[in-house]
């Protein structure tokens, strides 16, 4: 006999699913979505260290981004508008679209941001924008720098025989040319992502478990959960190891802003030969994180506005839009685990207190890992925007992502702790 548990996830699931959809298909599986087992969002194939030949000038070009940048602007523009138009489509395999979209948007923000707040760039060349529109199209991600470029596609091993772990990892490329500073300000975001991967393979595994009304095995996959968002949040505090805060706010941040809702760019950047007008993209951000906010659909999260709450409003619309700066695949994965079996409301109607404990143990660890977030951006923007040298004073009271940054995280982790049981 059905228990009630079983009876009222079954009965929600089918109401998410067409009469034909089989029971069983509600469960994401990693593979269909380019997820890996070992590695979470971070693919399973290392990215490669160059292109095909006929892409070598947007390697070597990319690759000497960090010694342009020390020189005069001028000469890092003249090169990047001397660039041949190259075919985008000429990539067939998955890995160098990736690696194709980490140059390009190398080489685009480096044009664009070069010359500070005062020499901005409104016009990227055709040389450029095309190409790069297209591997975005290809990879259904905007033409803006993002998340998963610099931080799941911009890494190599230093032993090649060695762990992939943050003390065995360097960067691809370099977008600031800030050095250390900025290699470990990716690499260790990459190494919290890394950290990640045991837990969202305990998300499957736990809807696998709600469905077959398996509570002992959900309490160890939440035990998992748990232990991998701790993991992440133990990770956090080593950015203070080899990344300055103010170096990272005046020489790196700049570079990785985009053009939505910028104070220079107020309409935003002109692509040239694909379209007229200038559109308007949000910079890179730690909300475009899907391992982030996989943990967040797998437990439940809710974070709709409360009518009429129009500060709330804005923050709710701002994370719909991170999703549009992750990969079409991992958007569609998290889409998957939304709609797949809910945990949350399997534990809610279990009669086992262990269950909600549990529960309650992986939303406590993510409110600390947003806490923890919260400090650092604390340090690394918010004190260093009251003592701002840099160039590119339009930054100093916005994230990159071009919202009002402390009260959006804040509202995430208060929203977050109204789901404990």
């Amino acid at each position: 006999m059905l228990s009630k548990a079983k009876l009222r996830i079954i009965c929600d699931v089918r109401s998410r699913l067409s009469v034909s959809a089989s029971l069983i298909m509600s469960v994401p599986s990693l593979a269909d979505y380019g997820v890996s087992e070992s590695r979470g969002f971070v693919p399973d194939d290392d990215p490669p260290l160059c292109l095909p030949s006929y892409f070598s000038r947007w390697d070597e070009l990319a690759a000497s981004i960090p010694s342009l940048l020390q020189g005069e602007s001028s000469t890092l523009k003249e090169l990047v508008s001397s660039l041949p138009l190259l075919d985008h489509t000429k990539l067939d395999e998955p890995r160098y679209v990736r690696r194709a979209h980490l140059l390009l948007t190398t080489i685009a923000h480096a044009y664009v941001w070069c010359s500070g707040d005062s020499g901005v760039s409104k016009v990227l060349p055709r040389n450029v924008a095309i190409p790069w529109v297209g591997v975005s199209d290809t990879l259904g991600l905007p033409p803006i720098i993002t998340h998963c470029d610099f931080v799941l596609n911009n890494w190599t091993k230093i032993d090649p025989e060695g762990p992939l772990e943050l003390d065995n990892l360097k960067t691809i490329v370099s977008v600031s040319g800030c050095g250390r500073d900025e290699e470990w300000f990716w690499l260790l975001t990459t190494q919290v992502e890394l950290c990640a991967a045991p837990g969202i393979k305990a998300i499957i595994e736990g809807q696998r478990a709600v469905l077959a009304d398996d509570w002992n095995c959900l309490a160890k996959r939440l035990i998992t959960i748990e232990k991998s968002v701790c993991s992440m949040t133990s990770t956090l505090p080593r950015m203070y190891e080899h990344c300055d805060r103010h170096r990272f706010f005046n020489d790196m941040r700049p570079f990785i802003a985009g053009w939505k809702h910028s104070k220079v760019l107020p309409d935003g950047l002109v692509y040239e030969g694909v379209w007229k007008e200038p559109k308007q993209f949000a910079g890179s951000s730690a909300g475009q994180s899907s391992a982030v906010a996989c943990f967040d659909e797998a437990l439940g999260f809710n974070f709709e506005p409360e009518d009429g709450n129009k500060e709330q409003m804005i923050s709710w619309e701002f994370i719909r839009e991170l999703r549009d700066y992750m990969p079409r695949e991992h958007r569609d994965f998290l889409t998957a685990v939304k709609n797949g079996p809910s945990i949350r409301e399997y534990v809610k109607a279990s009669d086992q207190i262990e269950l909600k404990q549990l529960y309650n143990a992986c939303v406590n660890a993510v409110l600390k890992f947003r806490s923890e977030h919260i400090k650092l951006v604390t340090s690394y923007i918010i004190i260093p925007s009251t003592q701002s040298k840099g160039d590119h004073k339009s930054l100093d009271d916005q994230g990159t992502g071009g919202t009002a940054i402390m009260p959006f995280l804040k509202f995430i982790r208060n929203r977050i702790q109204q789901h404990l049981l």
